[in-house]
């Protein structure tokens, strides 16, 4: 796919094809958890009067799955490698055929999936630093045997 609208022709209709036959709005929510692997969240419901349910657009839609398709919205809105054009989005169809993406950037959300991805460095880092330590403290303690030994 090579355009939005395209890409929004492709999320309207797996939507459509997923959903029952009465239905009067139906929601598709993604947030992006990481770029690179790619990975995301999303959530899929649809209201009939007044009443919330979900429905399950096959991942395998056509021959071009969503996930691909919302990764490929992604690239097309980044200017270039270091932005961040939005980490969630919600698409809106209604039965008429009208559709509606929303997209943000939301720092909250950003900052919450960042403490994970920090914490599994600085373990990562101190185990390093522990492994450094002991590694100079055996060596320590041969040198001094050593020394006591020739002494």
């Amino acid at each position: 796919m090579e355009t939005f609208e395209d890409i929004y022709q492709h999320i309207g209709q797996a939507m459509f094809n997923a959903l029952p036959d009465e239905w009067d709005s139906a929601y598709f929510y993604i947030s992006i958890k990481r770029i690179y692997p790619r990975a995301c969240e999303y959530k899929e419901s649809y209201f009939l009067k007044g009443v919330e349910s979900d429905f399950s657009v096959d991942e395998n839609d056509g021959d071009y799955g969503c996930t691909d398709t919302f990764f490929e919205l992604y690239d097309l809105m980044q200017k270039d490698d270091s932005d961040v054009p939005w980490n969630k989005a919600r698409f809106e169809l209604k039965p008429d055929g009208s559709f509606d993406i929303q997209s943000k950037y939301d720092e909250d959300f950003a900052w919450l999936k960042s403490l994970n991805l920090r914490r599994k460095k600085i373990m990562i880092f101190m185990k390093v630093l522990i492994l450094i330590l002991s590694t100079r403290l055996k060596l320590g303690m041969v040198y001094q045997k050593i020394l006591t030994a020739i002494g």
